[in-house]
């Protein structure tokens, strides 16, 4: 890595608890480290995605109700 900065974000997310969330985070800022110090290209930022089924990094809010499929924000 040398002397180059490189930041890069990584959320974490749960559907129980903060400190969940957390220990996502914390393991998945540890993988994105490793992966640079293997060398391995990062992407500093993660796409957003649909969030219906789809893979990839759920919405960043607080899940205020369920409807079937369907998930109600704070949020429009």
């Amino acid at each position: 890595m040398g002397d180059r900065q490189i930041t890069a974000r990584r959320f974490g997310w749960s559907d129980s608890s903060q400190k969940d969330a957390q220990r996502r985070a914390e393991e998945r800022v540890q993988e994105a480290f490793e992966k640079l110090a293997r060398g391995e290209k990062l992407t500093h930022r993660e796409n957003k995605v649909r969030n219906n089924g789809a893979d990839g990094v759920p919405i960043r809010e607080e899940i205020v109700d369920r409807l079937d499929d369907i998930v109600v924000t704070r949020n429009s």
